[in-house]
C-alpha cells in the first residue's frame, strides 16, 4: 500500500506555486533594472507576439522571458531575451511550467 503518495491537481498546483514563491531570484523583479526592461519592452513591442504571430493585435500588458532564466542573472537581464505577452498568452505559458 502507498500512504499518501497521490497528489490531486490542487494540491500539484499549490506545490508547484510554492516551490516557484521560495527561489531566491523571485525578488529580481521588483530590481530597477526589470522595471526598465519591463517599460522598455512595452514601449517597444506593444502588441503581444504570439496573437501577432496569429495575426490579431492584441495589447501585450505583460513581459517575459522566451528562455527560462532558471536563476541565472546575466540570462535574466538580458533585455533580447524577453517578449510582450498578452494576459491569455502569458498565463497559459506560466501553467504549462
Amino acid at each position: 500500500p502507498s500512504y499518501g503518495t497521490s497528489l490531486t491537481a490542487a494540491d500539484e498546483q499549490r506545490q508547484r506555486t510554492k516551490t516557484r514563491g521560495e527561489q531566491p531570484w523571485r525578488f529580481w523583479y521588483k530590481s530597477p533594472t526589470w522595471k526598465a526592461i519591463k517599460r522598455h519592452r512595452l514601449a517597444q513591442e506593444p502588441n503581444c507576439r504570439y496573437c501577432a504571430q496569429e495575426g490579431r493585435m492584441v495589447i501585450g500588458g505583460n513581459v517575459d522571458h522566451v528562455e527560462p532564466h532558471l536563476g541565472q542573472w546575466l540570462l535574466f537581464a538580458k533585455y533580447e531575451n524577453t517578449q510582450s505577452l498578452c494576459a491569455r498568452h502569458y498565463n497559459s505559458k506560466k501553467r504549462n511550467w
